[in-house]
């Protein structure tokens, strides 16, 4: 059997269907997601990274200050590991990311496992929990650093609901004090690495000292806890600054329909893909419907058995209750600062992390609920969650494989914006590097971007972007290989302080069958005046050139001179430090 002694054994055939499909789900979701972080990361800082998680410079004095409404000086901290540890290029955040689900899924088996679940019931509703969870559907909070943020609160969150809950129950079993002193510290640490990531993680502090009171906690930890959380709230606030771009909190407040309606989507949207507003409002609606009848349940809990809370089984279930709360918290959050901006933006797939984690806690606390008292609704409630989480998880599933499409053109259209902004374009190509265009326009990020050639950090890690006018052969020796490709596409970029023009194409590796590492543009004289970044999508060359990976053989590109100024076109390959060359292509003059 595989839950706690109060379950029913299902028909075996339906057990084992379930056990493979949740299996067989988490595995697509979360290896389609390891992909996309693998394949969607560049090494170049993308949009908020540039103002608050990358550089060195001054790194004390700006730890704690504001990004917008939030103090991400989690994200800060591990950009500066990242800068030390992987020059830069974003590898430590990405690990970092890609750590935060273990961490969600060892918080929901602890409570699980609390809640009195046999080992394997709760491995196995730990892995419908994260087949919902892990799910590119959040996939901006997959591909570049400052998502840190985003990711993190929520899975140190769920640590410090699973902690504090462990630490009341540890005292009323007369643990040692060594044991009870490590999950509080355990609970401290994470509620601070909540707070410091987002600042929705406050909510966190306001449910972990809402648990251990209703838990009972030993004097020490509830009292103490709300003092620090006091004192962490304090200091959050200290020169708070909201952003000019967010709605005024008091007059979102008089329009609490629109408030009600964003925080719906936003709990809907992961599973309303395209924009559209009305299902993931939908969607919401079931949520709130779903919570609330839950806490309906738990009041009635309490009438009938006041110490309920106060049992290991009790703390464990008021955590994740809490936990859906505390996620609700985020979503009204938001919408105080954001309703103006319209429903659709609550979909931002940077909600998907939030919203996900809401659907995955939610799920649980349905799967746990026969553990608190015996009867038929809650094995009901059990079979009903169960099929719930599946098809949830399908949901996902069936559109992991557009994303995971996607990422090689999203990672492609990075690069060619660093390579426009390496190029001195400050126009609309280079928005993919940072999407606020009178910044990038005003040059910005000069003096940052200039820091990352000085230390040889990110992209100057490799040795392309130092041949910018250089002469070719001076690098690559002689042309040779085999290689196919045109360019088809050739634009001149208006507005710019010198000449550049913008280069579509494709190329092919004849002799490897994939698409060149990078395309290199020289003028007549041999110099090299601009780079080209593979990977955009071109469908008709999979059968014209029979391969499934010619579907990504475009490229898009930039160089110095006017629209027809000669030029040719190279496809390289690079290892080592060393370049293999290929002309395929001699356009212009």
């Amino acid at each position: 059997m595989f839950w706690g002694k109060h379950g029913v054994a299902a028909p075996r055939l339906a057990l084992w269907a379930g056990v493979l499909a949740t299996v067989g789900l988490l595995a697509w979701n979360g290896l389609s997601s390891l992909y996309m972080m693998w394949a969607f990361a560049t090494p170049l800082p993308i949009g908020d990274q540039w103002d608050s998680a990358y550089f060195p410079d001054d790194f004390a004095q700006r730890l704690f200050a504001l990004h917008n409404e939030h103090r991400p000086a989690l994200g800060r901290l591990v950009g500066l590991a990242d800068w030390y540890l992987a020059n830069g290029r974003n590898g430590v955040n990405i690990a970092f990311i890609a750590l935060c689900f273990p961490v969600f899924a060892v918080a929901l088996y602890r409570l699980i496992r609390q809640s009195g679940v046999g080992t394997r019931g709760a491995l196995l509703a730990t892995a419908l929990a994260m087949a919902i969870q892990t799910s590119a559907e959040q996939w901006e909070n997959l591909s570049w650093g400052f998502q840190t943020a985003f990711v993190g609160s929520f899975a140190f969150a769920a640590l410090a609901m699973s902690s504090a809950a462990s630490a009341a129950s540890a005292a009323r079993a007369h643990a040692s004090t060594t044991r009870m002193a490590l999950l509080y510290a355990v609970c401290l640490v994470s509620s601070l690495l909540s707070v410091f990531s987002l600042a929705s993680g406050l909510f966190t502090l306001v449910g972990v000292a809402v648990l251990l009171f209703t838990a009972d906690a030993p004097k020490p930890l509830k009292w103490s806890y709300p003092v620090l959380a006091i004192a962490v709230i304090a200091f959050y606030l200290n020169h708070y600054s909201t952003p000019g771009d967010h709605t005024d909190p008091l007059r979102a407040i008089s329009h609490p329909l629109a408030l009600i309606h964003y925080a719906l989507v936003y709990l809907g949207g992961p599973f309303a893909p395209g924009g559209d507003t009305a299902k993931a409002g939908l969607v919401g609606g079931f949520a709130a419907i779903l919570i609330g009848g839950l806490t309906l349940d738990a009041g009635r809990l309490t009438l009938k058995n006041p110490s309920l809370w106060r049992t290991t089984r009790g703390a464990a279930y008021a955590a994740l209750l809490i936990l859906a709360f505390t996620i609700v918290g985020t979503a009204l959050m938001a919408a105080l600062g954001r309703v103006l901006f319209g429903p659709l933006q609550a979909m931002s797939s940077r909600y998907g992390t939030p919203a996900l984690a809401f659907w995955a806690d939610v799920v649980v606390l349905c799967l746990v609920r026969a553990q608190l008292g015996a009867g038929p609704a809650p094995m009901v409630l059990r079979r009903g969650a169960a099929a719930l989480g599946v098809f949830l998880a399908f949901c996902l599933a069936f559109h992991q494989l557009g994303y995971v499409n996607l990422v090689g053109r999203m990672h492609a259209e990075r690069m060619s914006g660093a390579m426009a902004y390496l190029l001195g374009v400050r126009g609309a190509p280079a928005l993919s590097v940072y999407p606020v265009a009178d910044r990038v326009a005003a040059g910005a990020l000069d003096q940052r971007f200039e820091s990352l050639a000085r230390e040889h950090k990110s992209i100057f890690t490799e040795s392309w972007p130092g041949r910018l006018g250089t002469p070719l052969r001076a690098w690559v020796g002689e042309s040779q290989g085999q290689c196919r490709g045109v360019v088809d596409n050739r634009t001149s970029l208006v507005g710019e302080r010198s000449p550049t023009q913008r280069l579509e194409g494709w190329a092919w590796l004849t002799d490897r069958k994939r698409a060149p590492d990078l395309i290199v543009f020289a003028d007549d004289q041999g110099q090299i005046v601009g780079f080209g970044a593979p990977g955009f999508t071109r469908k008709a060359l999979r059968k014209a050139l029979h391969s499934r990976r010619a579907v990504f053989s475009g490229f898009v590109g930039y160089a110095w001179g006017a629209g027809q100024t000669k030029l040719q076109v190279y496809a390289l390959t690079l290892s080592g430090g060393s370049a293999r060359a290929c002309v395929f292509a001699v356009t212009g003059g």
